[in-house]
């Protein structure tokens, strides 16, 4: 009994030592597993990137970021998976409160741009120009019930139902509100169908030689050959070569496109890789990037190493075209008559009022055609196409009338000669 009662303890004295063990191995761990998780949390700054610096400060709680539209990023909250709403400059106009973001098209080229919330049971529309969700419903179509087609045997622009009416009817002329510029247009609503471009006359500009083509922004558009992404100006020329793969898997509404010129700038991807490229199809940013979404002010939300951050242009590899127009600079006035717009390649806001702080209504791609009809502090008030509104007279030149659509200028004209006269 004696010896029996000398190894209780002994037992209990080893159980002790091993709980003691256990414990400490676990505090250690913990405390690895902490200092690991703060220093993945902390921020990571190259200042060494050629042509810019990438750091991920403030982007730590945030899992993914997707192009909305021209305007806004989705992005997704990475502790409760939710998304919400920022600007490319990385201002959140939208907390993260939704289950996902998406659009839709009532006809062609209208889009609505939507969003399912908690808030509601049926999708809400989103306001765009403020990044905001807002109460209104949304319950129209999903897609345009018809869409206008380039007929190379009628030579004719036709609506195409889906499916395919026996009978495809001629758009006729000033059906579609078209102003100047170029529009890409389909030959047919299928995937296998030749992309090229018509004017506001109803013609076709560019013949349809593409496998997939976008809008204009500035002198520049994105199109598609031979599986690949390039890019084309307004004659139809090829100035940067296709080489370039889809971003897609950075956009919400294509997965299959490629991101437009702005500011003498684009991202693009190439065997897998995201870099920037200028006008030339040099590189700005290096090919090292997962993901680089539309920027603005030589600043790029982008994804390095399964972080995201920011890229930032040094102002030695800024183009010559990036700078924006200012709207600080001297009074100018603009003579009431034609006019275009003149810039370094960035578009002009036309704006509400004649404020630097009034709401943007649209954007004038460099070497749109536009009605000045009085000018006044240095801003002018013109007409483009069926809108009015305020821009810098500093970014526009004097230009003669438009003689390819006689019926749209005469019309634009008239509306001028109406409103000086109110």
């Amino acid at each position: 009994m004696k010896q029996k009662k000398a190894l209780i303890p002994e037992q209990s004295r080893r159980a002790v030592l091993i709980a003691a063990s256990v414990i400490a191995v676990a505090l250690i761990a913990a405390i690895g597993f902490i200092i690991a998780r703060n220093r993945q949390r902390g921020p990571v700054v190259d200042k060494h990137l050629t042509g810019g610096v990438w750091s991920t400060a403030g982007y730590e709680q945030i899992s993914d970021v997707k192009s909305y539209d021209q305007k806004l990023l989705v992005f997704t909250d990475a502790e409760t998976g939710s998304v919400g709403l920022m600007t490319r400059g990385g201002t959140v106009t939208e907390p993260a409160e939704h289950t996902a973001f998406s659009f839709c098209s009532d006809q062609w080229r209208s889009i609505r741009y939507t969003v399912e919330s908690p808030r509601s049971e049926y999708a809400l529309l989103v306001d765009i120009e403020n990044g905001v969700v807002t109460r209104k419903q949304y319950h129209g179509l999903k897609t345009p019930a018809r869409v206008p087609c380039w007929d190379a045997d009628q030579s004719a622009l036709v609506w195409v139902a889906e499916p395919a009416e026996p009978e495809e009817t001629v758009v006729a002329r000033g059906e579609l509100a078209l102003t100047q510029g170029l529009y890409p247009v389909a030959s047919a609503r299928t995937a296998t169908a030749r992309w090229g471009y018509i004017d506001a006359a109803q013609t076709l500009a560019i013949p349809l030689t593409f496998e997939k083509a976008l809008d204009f922004s500035g002198e520049y558009a994105a199109v598609k050959k031979d599986g690949k992404w390039g890019y084309i100006d307004r004659s139809g020329v090829t100035v940067i070569p296709f080489e370039f793969d889809s971003v897609g898997s950075c956009a919400i509404a294509d997965s299959d496109t490629a991101f437009a010129f702005e500011n003498g700038m684009a991202p693009v991807c190439k065997d897998g890789k995201f870099g920037i490229i200028d006008p030339e199809g040099e590189t700005v940013i290096p090919f090292v990037f997962e993901a680089i979404l539309p920027g603005e002010n030589g600043a790029f939300i982008a994804k390095r190493d399964g972080a995201w951050g920011t890229i930032t242009v040094k102002k030695e590899a800024l183009p010559a075209t990036s700078q924006a127009p200012s709207e600080t600079a001297p009074e100018v006035t603009a003579a009431q008559g034609q006019h275009r717009v003149k810039t370094a390649g960035s578009p002009l806001n036309l704006r509400a009022e004649a404020s630097a702080e009034a709401a943007i209504l649209g954007k004038l791609p460099n070497g749109t055609a536009v009605t000045v009809l009085r000018s006044e502090n240095g801003w002018a008030y013109v007409v483009y196409g069926s809108m009015k509104g305020w821009v810098k007279a500093e970014y526009l030149e004097e230009a003669p009338p438009e003689t390819t659509a006689a019926e749209t200028t005469t019309a634009t004209e008239t509306t001028a000669a109406t409103e000086v006269q109110e």
